[in-house]
């Protein structure tokens, strides 16, 4: 029975496409991980989000092959034991015979052999994000607000966090400083910071999130009082001028 992987990316790139678009990805998919058939398509949206999913269906695929074919060769043979010899008895200078016991060796440096049947799941560990990225300086700066809000907040893969703060930067067409004010509102707001605490989530409601971060930006723009009705309207005639004249003193 043939098989592949699909991840929850590939849902993530097409979500957004038009129905007939969407079945033709998906057919391209299939057609790719259960045959290897490379589509021919005109269309160049449907060719990029192809190209971006092709390397993960390879890369699935090629550790599978590599299980299978470590999970194949097994351990070592064992080796055959040495077979364990008496010693002769040996005369002494009085010619009195003594019988000696022979010790089993226990040699240290001795092989041992084992026979193991290998199963072997490959795992790739690596860190995907730099320290300094902006996936990883963003998915930090969350945990940070959070762990004001709650010091107890447990500390996230943040390897992890810094996938979905890439797909809110690359897919979504986020920027950095977007996400910044997002972040910034969301652990400010009496709501927000208790139902946002992860980057899935951030990406989840970030469409809801510059929603309403724009109606409160509006609704302060709209109760700021105008500036005249700050200061208290004066009116100056000749008097005030002839008053302020005379009291002025010049330094020669």
């Amino acid at each position: 029975m043939k098989s592949f992987v699909i991840y929850e990316s590939f849902r993530d790139a097409i979500k957004h496409l038009p129905d007939i678009q969407r079945l033709e990805i998906i057919e391209m998919i299939f057609d790719y991980g259960f045959d290897g058939i490379e589509p021919i398509k005109d269309d160049p949206i449907l060719r990029l989000v192809f190209n971006l999913i092709k390397p993960n269906i390879d890369s699935a695929k090629n550790r599978y092959n590599a299980c299978v074919a470590n999970g194949k060769k097994g351990g070592r043979p064992p080796k055959e034991k040495p077979k364990k010899t008496k010693e002769k008895p040996k005369k002494n200078q009085n010619n009195n015979q003594t019988e000696t016991k022979t010790k089993p060796n226990h040699n240290l440096n001795e092989d041992v052999d084992v026979d193991v049947d290998v199963d072997v799941d490959i795992k790739e560990e690596c860190e995907k994000f730099s320290h300094d990225s902006d996936e990883m300086k963003l998915s930090k700066l969350l945990f940070k607000k959070m762990k004001i809000n709650n010091d107890k907040a447990k500390e996230p893969n943040i390897q992890k966090w810094a996938e979905h703060i890439d797909k809110l930067m690359r897919l979504d067409k986020y920027s950095a400083a977007e996400i910044t004010k997002m972040i910034e509102f969301c652990q400010s707001d009496h709501f927000w910071k208790s139902n946002i605490l992860s980057t899935k989530k951030l990406r989840e409601k970030a469409g809801t999130l510059i929603i309403q971060m724009n109606r409160n930006k509006e609704q302060l723009q709209n109760n700021k009082p105008a500036q005249s009705q700050n200061y208290e309207q004066r009116k100056y005639d000749d008097d005030f001028f002839d008053s302020l004249y005379e009291n002025t003193q010049y330094i020669k």
